[in-house]
């Protein structure tokens, strides 16, 4: 190994240990407020990189949000939260509950707030769709949670 990857293993280690402790510290946040904010755990270029270590149990990252998508300790199936309920989608395509102690490895949650909703015209093919979400959305470099259902 080179000094160069050492010590940018250790500045990463430094800047993940740093980040634990900022979170920590008394006053600073107890609890994540139900906002438009987005909860990201790890990165898809470590996941990328082979690291499929849960980080953090399914228990914590429920409060940081109640909808969303992310994978498992091993990338053992795809995780989807819907309604405040996370489930682990295995290659045999059935939605399994998830226990509160599986981890994760990578995930992105928000709490679900419908700010408004769009009509969508029948028998619309998925390129129709994403051009009409595409023309809905004003603002172009933000993330947007969307819920689609079939009323």
């Amino acid at each position: 190994m080179t000094k160069s990857r050492v010590y940018i293993g250790i500045v990463c280690v430094a800047c993940f240990v740093l980040g634990i402790m900022v979170g920590y510290l008394p006053g600073y946040y107890s609890y994540q407020s139900q906002d438009d904010s987005l909860t990201q755990v790890s990165t898809i270029d470590a996941i990328l990189n082979g690291l499929y270590d849960g980080v953090i149990t399914y228990g914590e990252l429920k409060e940081y949000g109640d909808f969303g998508i992310g994978t498992f300790e091993g990338l053992d199936g795809e995780m989807v939260a819907l309604n405040a309920d996370f489930y682990q989608v295995k290659a045999d395509g059935v939605a399994y509950p998830v226990t509160d102690t599986m981890t994760v490895p990578f995930a992105a949650v928000t709490f679900f707030d419908a700010d408004r909703e769009l009509p969508v015209r029948e028998g619309m093919n998925y390129t129709q769709l994403q051009d009409y979400l595409h023309d809905s959305i004003d603002e172009k470099n933000i993330f947007y949670p969307l819920l689609l259902t079939n009323l």
